[in-house]
């Protein structure tokens, strides 16, 4: 039953990667100063990659195709090289948004380095999904050969996450919601990875720990981007119907208005003359509705 769980929430997670990715390429497409959105967003779609790669896994081991051991062991390199991304292209994703914070427009190169970026997720998978092929790196005999165990890396994953979030800290203007969720989402990896470390230690509840706290804080950082989407959105309405300065009903809103009165049926049109005053005359129009 647990593996059954541990299905459910790698697919639930793997789905709100998509999501994310989605929603943060298309406030990227309205708004293309916006690197690091679309690079923070590849992020996630790459550990969603991983996350389907998981998912066939543990099918594999429902229906009996591979032993036990072999699913661990891809499982962690899955895991090795899914926090691998994350780190490198959220890294990349917080320097672009300093830049911007610079007034550094983008340039050519830039869109360079996010196919570069795209290219290399697509190899890390391709390097990953070899490792698993032949059993290397987390196999025990080699660990126990080489004295090089994944806990190194764990721990270097570790430093890694602590040091970015340490930069976000120090760097980042945390009033702006998304790097706010950024921020928590970072601080959670720190905390997950360590939890990662007690599976090495012969604790394999540790896992579903990691992946519930994994699952956990992606639906926070979601929840607080579609939270951004809306004050966005309502922001657009109000720039878009009322003047800046007078804070009144604008021409674009009230031609607007006028253009859904017009498709409206039984309109009759009646000129309104009211008395002139001494010095002027005023002529305007009244509609009036039928029903």
């Amino acid at each position: 039953m647990p593996d059954i769980y541990y299905l459910m929430l790698i697919c639930i997670t793997a789905m709100l990667g998509v999501l994310i990715f989605t929603l943060l390429f298309f406030e990227f497409f309205c708004d293309s100063k916006n690197i690091y959105l679309l690079i923070c967003g590849l992020a996630f779609l790459g550990s969603a990659l991983y996350s389907l790669g998981a998912i066939y896994l543990a099918k594999k081991l429902f229906n009996y195709c591979m032993n036990a051991y072999s699913i661990i062991n891809n499982l962690k390199v899955l895991y090795l090289f899914r926090q691998g991304t994350l780190v490198m292209l959220m890294s990349v994703a917080v320097y672009y948004f300093l830049r911007i914070k610079s007034d550094v427009l983008p340039r050519e190169r830039d869109y360079a380095i996010i196919f570069i970026l795209v290219i290399g997720v697509i190899l890390g998978g391709y390097v990953a999904y070899d490792i698993q092929q032949q059993e290397l790196l987390l196999s025990s005999e080699i660990e126990e050969q080489t004295g090089f165990y994944s806990s190194h890396i764990l721990n270097v994953f570790i430093c890694f996450w602590f040091l970015l979030s340490v930069v976000i800290a120090l760097t980042v203007d945390l009033q702006n919601r998304l790097m706010l969720g950024l921020s928590i989402y970072v601080v959670s990896n720190i905390f997950s990875t360590i939890i990662m470390l007690a599976v090495d230690n012969g604790n394999p509840g540790a896992w579903y720990i990691s992946r519930l706290m994994e699952f956990v804080f992606t639906f926070i950082f979601i929840v607080v981007l579609l939270y951004d989407v809306c004050l966005t959105n309502k922001k657009s309405t109000h720039l878009s119907t009322l003047d800046q300065m007078t804070d009144i009903y604008n021409g674009a809103h009230f031609y607007r208005e006028l253009r859904s009165v017009l498709k409206q049926r039984n309109l009759v049109f009646q000129p309104y003359v009211p008395l002139p005053a001494p010095d002027e005359v005023s002529v305007s129009w009244e509609i009036r509705f039928q029903f």
